[in-house]
């Protein structure tokens, strides 16, 4: 595990592993106060101390961690408070990094992105980008996207940025709106 500092010394070493038979033997998820919390293959999600040390543990699910770090394919969302992480298509884990307590929930369709604020998640799918209250996971608002979405292949990322604002791209399409599914607009495309 290297953090890359762009204003000092390029790489430092922060944590190695003994031979694993993974791809990936460990994915970084989230830098915190404390350090580091990865999803490690054999161990689940881990918290590093900025020394490599292993301060916590979060969650011993290896199956899952597995199949992440076999295709470092990893869909998460962060914020001071909480983890979140698609397990596969319609399934979310919630990861409280202060309780170390989890959550398994399932959205009706499969999330192809996701963001999060403070008190609000956003799941991009094939047809919409949805927010979520974090604390009872109610639906709040709901943005149509299928103007962008048109291909039988749907490719998309979102996230949210420090302007309060959310950034997606679904297929050839890149545009923006705010945290209130409000004020669509479209940046660019490259058709």
């Amino acid at each position: 595990l290297f953090p890359f500092l762009p204003f000092s010394v390029p790489f430092t070493n922060v944590l190695t592993l003994p031979f694993a038979n993974s791809l990936y033997p460990f994915v970084p998820v989230n830098e915190t106060r404390e350090g580091v919390c990865c999803l490690q293959h054999d161990a689940g999600l881990i918290f590093y101390n900025f020394s490599g040390k292993k301060i916590k543990t979060g969650f011993a699910d290896t199956g899952f961690v597995k199949v992440v770090c076999n295709g470092f394919r990893i869909n998460a969302a962060f914020n001071e408070e909480y983890i979140f992480i698609n397990i596969g298509g319609k399934g979310m884990l919630q990861f409280n990094k202060h309780t170390l307590q989890t959550q398994f929930f399932s959205f009706p369709y499969n999330i192809k992105s996701l963001s999060c604020t403070d008190s609000k998640l956003y799941i991009l799918n094939e047809r919409n980008i949805t927010e979520l209250n974090i604390d009872d996971k109610k639906e709040q608002h709901k943005l149509s996207i299928q103007q962008f979405s048109n291909s039988a292949q749907f490719t998309g990322r979102l996230i949210t940025t420090q302007k309060n604002t959310l950034l997606f791209s679904v297929n050839t399409h890149l545009a923006e709106c705010d945290t209130a599914l409000n004020n669509l607009k479209e940046i660019t495309t490259l058709n």
